[in-house]
């Protein structure tokens, strides 16, 4: 089993896959600020818009220029070459680029290019999350000394199980096998995110770029073993938590928040403070939606097996049988009682006054 951190991200290499653009959503919802912190994958980082960088010659310091901004139409100024196209190259294919236009003023020259502040990287996330929407990448600052007047912001990894994560974790039914990430100009990739959680193949964690999308589909039919969703729910692209709701003979019926990490019946019993004195402990119903929308019906003795619960699973804890089989007296004894008041005042009345004329066989 495999808990995936949700520490972590940073804007590399992308890859994506057969996401459907019809079903992207309006993404109306404020920006949510990915805070992360994590290892950084061996993959070259390419130059957006809104990046800033320094530019120096070696021996040349005439041509030096400590901050670049690159702007949102991907250009930059770089003297004394003027206007250069610079939005996705990576820093050695730039180099080179620049190079070749320099030479035409300096004989040879050596580039030094260094990244002194990286864009906010976008990501958009839809489909079977909690929270579909756009997230943002947050930067982060090193402190190397109070009296520095600039301190180097460096960001962090931006994989695609960081920015699940962040978008609440998924739903109980989202196909993790058929993730599918489009990128900005179109290409496509699907990711088996189940490999990464039970295998631990962490290729399958891919890093995004700024403007992906990544789109993560339902599960239509097939339904999920206990440890195959024990395995799902103990990862972070899981919520925390998730509901169940406790009806019947309980102390205290309800909706509840049930921990993620610990998805059994008798958890949920003790959420809603166990069984009230007449509850039937040896069998209890629980009703569950089937991928299809149709209810399942569940009996379990939860003596015996504690019972793995999914989202929104309804507990129904019944009576014990002579319980309901006392009340049923109780009801047909007082339907039937007022027949016998008459004869029962009289033979009272016969005794005192009348003791010969009780009404009773003789």
């Amino acid at each position: 089993m495999l808990l995936l951190s949700l520490k972590g991200v940073y804007c590399v290499d992308l890859t994506t896959a057969n996401a459907d653009k019809s079903e992207a959503p309006v993404l109306k919802q404020s920006i949510t600020v990915i805070k992360n912190e994590g290892r950084i994958l061996s993959t070259r980082y390419l130059i957006q818009p809104g990046d800033v960088f320094s530019f120096s010659v070696y021996d040349e310091a005439n041509f030096t220029q400590p901050e670049i901004n690159v702007r949102p139409d991907g250009y930059a100024t770089i003297e004394p070459i003027g206007e250069i196209y610079v939005a996705g190259y990576d820093i050695q294919t730039l180099t080179n680029i620049i190079a070749d236009k320099l030479s035409l003023f300096v004989r040879s020259p050596q580039i030094s290019i260094n990244i002194k502040e990286f864009h906010p990287a976008v990501v958009y996330v839809y489909g079977a999350v909690q929270k579909p929407g756009m997230y943002q990448q947050v930067t982060q600052t090193t402190l190397k000394g109070l009296t520095e007047p600039k301190n180097p912001i460096v960001k962090t990894d931006l994989n695609i199980s960081n920015v699940i994560a962040n978008a609440g974790g998924i739903t109980e039914d989202a196909d993790l096998k058929h993730v599918e990430v489009t990128s900005e100009t179109g290409e496509k990739k699907t990711v088996n995110l189940w490999k990464l959680l039970s295998e631990g193949d962490i290729s399958q964690n891919i890093l995004l770029r700024s403007g992906d999308k990544v789109y993560i589909p339902k599960l239509t039919s097939v339904v999920q073993k206990d440890e195959d969703f024990k395995t799902l729910a103990n990862s972070s692209i899981f919520p925390e938590n998730f509901p169940v709701r406790v009806i019947g003979e309980v102390n205290k019926a309800g909706l509840y928040d049930i921990p993620s990490k610990t998805p059994y019946l008798n958890s949920a019993i003790a959420l809603a403070f166990g069984y009230t004195i007449d509850a039937n402990k040896k069998t209890i119903l629980i009703l569950r939606k089937t991928p299809k929308g149709n209810i399942s019906k569940i009996y379990t003795n939860p003596n015996n097996v504690d019972l793995v619960l999914r989202p929104n699973d309804i507990i129904c804890v019944n009576e014990k049988s002579y319980v309901g089989s006392v009340r049923l007296a109780d009801y047909l004894n007082r339907f039937v009682s007022p027949s016998f008041l008459i004869p029962n005042a009289y033979n009272s009345w016969a005794e005192v006054f009348v003791p010969n004329r009780k009404w009773k066989d003789r």
